[in-house]
């Protein structure tokens, strides 16, 4: 059993580094073809879009071929947006309390400090 055939080397490569690199394996041999990818270009982020706000995106990866900071006016959700405490201008979480009328309030939970 000295003779090498594609499937006892790709069998091989899958005993001993799964299923990630027998695909792998495949690819660079030439027996997968690989899609295009959709991020193949970059984000393109129309004129205008974030009424002029900016915001900070820290970045790095194969996708970008690079690491850093990219500063980009664009619109985010509420879930990814921070709320900075007056007190101290630190990131900080929003906790609640009720006032004398029975409202409402938030409130910085570290400070106390009305938001």
């Amino acid at each position: 059993m000295s003779k090498w055939t594609r499937r006892r080397f790709l069998e091989t490569v899958g005993r001993v580094g799964g299923a990630a690199a027998v695909y792998e394996s495949m690819v660079a041999l030439g027996m997968v073809r690989v899609p295009d990818s959709v991020y193949a270009d970059p984000l393109q982020i129309p004129d205008g879009a974030g009424s002029g706000k900016t915001i900070v995106i820290l970045a790095a990866g194969i996708a970008l071929q690079q690491a850093g900071v990219i500063e980009q006016g664009m619109p985010r959700p509420a879930s990814a947006v921070s709320v900075i405490s007056p007190a101290d201008g630190k990131p900080t979480r929003v906790a609640y309390r009720f006032d004398d009328q029975g409202n409402k309030v938030r409130i910085c939970a570290r400070t106390k400090v009305d938001l």
